[in-house]
């Protein structure tokens, strides 16, 4: 008994002394005014996510951009300087994700998004020639085939009024990254609603809710609520989904019945086409083959980053190309012109779209896939001038970012030009503009999503002239990818 008493009063006294440091270097810090043990987190339980984006919107208008907030005894701080985005994301100290991340681990496990340390800097080097333009440029024959798929799934909107654009480029996008990340064909465009998306929308709508849940945030807590067992059956779900795509490709692999193949479709690919699996199962890290469970973390990762993301990006990219019907009609002439009545998609014509490149760019300005992304600091340290208590998460928020007239001229405003002649190398502004993240942990992905959002953006325009319908404006909702609460709504109409 007593030495359960004395336990108890160690265990609580060690939480308190770490509390009180975190507070005593947070003290300083602006910030809307937290209560005792609950912090900011019952402003923010049971939330929608419209009614987050208000509420971070307002702390920000409120203090700054720089500024802490408490959910629970957690300690959240928010930085929006471009000097200070481009220290923490250049700092090899801070390349671990914040700790809101962790709650992608059940169904991510700690593939390449939620590694650290020595585990992540041996497999981003793995898996970046995955990703070498040569490639990609096998790829692009997937962007086109399902973008054409795409076009004749479209026809029947053609003329007939407003729909919502963004489920419909979703199921583009899913049958592109299955294809190329995984080899098979699920061919969900010419299908009814995929379950594989609406289990990953779900499983993303509880991971964002208990990034700011101060109840769901409890790894306690939240295993006695109803969610967690709707989290397992997802996790469950999609885990055996991917699962029975690897051991049917390694058997496949093992009796020789493919070679050099990218799909099942064998006759959609060139001879030379692999899909990002095939490249992981001939993967080697320290002389040892990767097994199937660090393959599932890679191909569930990749399949998580590279549906949704580039829906939302296709998505938002239309609507910014009906909006303005003049920056439209130059896509449109700067396509033609380089594609003629029967070029082909390659890097080379692709490269060439630098109007549409412009244009891409400037909807990812104002509509960042993923809105907010972080890091956690691994050791009480001084990051932008400012004492840190270890386990601080940091976030950056390309949205806010993107409205804060500070960074940008006329932010509000879509303006592609402002991209014209920017160099990555030398713009001074470039840490204001992070959709793809930056430094050590940049997007891998990010050249194959631009590729795929030109293809298909492409693709749409040069068959479609695009409308919005009367009065329409997204509601912004920012959870894991940026979503539009009301949709896309649009309006298209045959150029034949």
């Amino acid at each position: 008994m007593i030495v359960a008493i004395v336990s108890l009063f160690v265990i609580l006294w060690w939480i308190f002394k770490s509390d009180l440091r975190k507070v005593q270097l947070a003290w300083n810090f602006p910030g809307p005014k937290a209560l005792p043990i609950f912090g900011n987190g019952l402003e923010l339980v049971n939330k929608t996510t419209l009614e987050f984006v208000q509420i971070i919107h307002g702390y920000i208008k409120s203090h700054g951009k720089f500024l802490r907030i408490w959910i629970g005894n957690e300690l959240v701080t928010i930085f929006m300087e471009p000097k200070d985005v481009q220290q923490i994301l250049t700092d090899v100290k801070l390349i671990t994700k914040a700790n809101e991340y962790k709650y992608l681990e059940p169904w991510l496990k700690t593939g390449l998004l939620t590694s650290t340390n020595q585990k992540w800097m041996l497999r981003r080097k793995a898996l970046t020639p995955a990703f070498h333009f040569q490639i990609l440029d096998l790829f692009i024959e997937v962007f086109d085939k399902q973008s054409s798929v795409l076009i004749e799934k479209l026809k029947v909107h053609d003329g007939k009024g407003p729909f919502n654009a963004f489920p419909v480029v979703a199921l583009a996008a899913l049958d592109v990254i299955c294809e190329t990340a995984m080899g098979v064909s699920l061919n969900t465009q010419n299908g009814s609603e995929s379950q594989y998306v609406k289990n990953v929308n779900e499983l993303a709508d509880i991971v964002h809710r208990r990034s700011y849940d101060i109840i769901e945030r409890s790894e306690t807590l939240f295993k006695f609520t109803k969610t967690y067992k709707r989290q397992q059956h997802l996790v469950s779900e999609l885990h055996k989904f991917t699962d029975s795509v690897i051991s049917s490709r390694r058997d496949e692999l093992k009796n020789k019945k493919i070679s050099n193949s990218l799909s099942n479709d064998d006759e959609s690919f060139g001879k030379k086409k692999k899909a990002l699996l095939d490249l992981l199962l001939e993967t080697k890290i320290d002389g040892k083959y990767l097994t199937d469970d660090d393959i599932r973390e890679e191909i569930d990762t990749f399949m998580f980053e590279g549906h949704d993301t580039t829906a939302s990006a296709l998505a938002f990219t239309l609507y910014n190309i009906a909006k303005h019907e003049d920056i439209q009609g130059k896509c449109y002439e700067e396509v033609q012109n380089i594609l003629g009545s029967d070029g082909r998609f390659n890097i080379k014509t692709l490269n060439e779209m630098t109007y549409l490149d412009l244009v891409c760019k400037e909807s990812l300005r104002l509509y960042p896939s993923v809105p907010i992304f972080g890091r956690t600091v691994p050791e009480e340290m001084k990051v932008c001038g400012r004492l840190l208590p270890k386990n601080t998460s940091i976030l950056i928020v390309p949205y806010f970012m993107a409205r804060d007239s500070t960074i940008w001229d006329k932010p509000e405003e879509f303006i592609p030009e402002r991209f014209a002649g920017a160099k990555d190398s030398d713009d001074s502004n470039i840490f204001g503009y992070v959709p793809f993240s930056g430094g050590y942990r940049n997007c891998i992905g990010q050249k194959f999503a631009m590729y795929e959002i030109k293809t298909t953006i492409s693709k749409i325009i040069l068959n479609y002239k695009i409308k919005l319908e009367k009065n329409f404006k997204p509601q912004d909702s920012l959870e894991l990818v940026i979503k539009s609460k009301n949709g896309i709504m649009i309006q298209i109409e045959s150029r034949n």
